[in-house]
């Protein structure tokens, strides 16, 4: 049996949030999805793929005649993930130093502006990281759960039962707790932490984070301006001397704001001084 008018995966789109919204497409449950698939009745779903390719259990099971489908080889749509997972799980065989949540409960971070600015809103796998707090594409820092209600963003979940009165949700834009638009007053959070106005180390940590993913998705990683190639385990040694921010934000945001404060404020002349008054 194929499943018809499957939802396209987005770019770098995590394996939970994709199987959400195939759910939905499909007005069943997840479980039903798990089956046709042949996946594990498991809350993990995005470390359930490092150790197995999901392009190969999803052509198998999917009508691939949509145009949209038909636009760019399947393998190729989910090659970026598959490699980001597969080279996770060499460096962290459990998932539970780089990955955000638990397997009981995976959570996620989000950027505003990028949701709002979403042809089809869906979670990318970095956001899943534990080590990705920022936005560089928008300057923002992300949020870890609803501005409403305090729930914390888990995937994947049946979108066909979420909400209020469990009538269900149809964008992932949307708290799947009390159904408040996640990407609300993303205006506010465009360009907020701009790099120039970030210490060194901050900025170090924050491109720390950004740089295990981009070793994660190639499979190496380059230390400073050296030339030679490194395994991907020595991230380890970034680990121990603290410089790969996984256990919390390398900014804290009122703080950045009062500097931030402070430094417009020394900018600013009282008029009776520009006169020499």
């Amino acid at each position: 049996m194929l499943l018809l008018n499957t939802p396209c995966i987005e770019f770098m789109e995590s394996p939970a949030s994709w199987l959400s919204r195939v759910a939905l497409s499909q007005h069943v449950p997840l479980r039903e999805v798990r089956r046709v698939f042949g996946l594990p009745n498991t809350r993990e779903l995005d470390f359930f793929f490092a150790g197995r390719s999901i392009s190969k259990i999803v052509s198998r099971k999917i009508d691939q005649r949509a145009p949209e489908w038909q636009q760019s080889n399947i393998t190729w749509r989910f090659r970026a993930i598959e490699s980001v997972l597969r080279h996770l799980r060499y460096i962290d065989q459990r998932g539970r130093r780089y990955l955000l949540g638990s397997r009981a409960k995976p959570e996620y971070r989000y950027c505003p502006v990028c949701l709002a600015g979403d042809r089809v809103p869906y979670f990318r796998i970095e956001w899943r990281f534990r080590c990705w707090h920022w936005c560089p594409l928008h300057q923002c820092l992300l949020k870890d759960k609803c501005s409403a209600c305090d729930s914390r963003i888990v995937l994947p979940i049946d979108m066909i039962n979420a909400g209020k009165d469990e009538a269900g949700v149809a964008l992932l834009d949307r708290c799947m707790a009390c159904e408040h638009h996640l990407s609300l007053n993303w205006q506010a959070e465009l360009n907020s932490i701009p790099q120039e106005q970030l210490t060194s180390l901050e900025h170090c940590l924050l491109m720390n984070g950004r740089a295990v993913l981009s070793a994660m998705k190639l499979g190496y990683m380059f230390e400073g301006n050296a030339t030679r190639v490194d395994t991907l385990h020595r991230l380890r040694r970034f680990e121990r001397l603290r410089l790969i921010p996984i256990t919390a934000c390398p900014i804290d945001i009122l703080n950045f704001r009062n500097r931030i404060e402070q430094a417009a404020e020394s900018r600013t002349w009282p008029i009776d001084q520009m006169f020499g008054h």
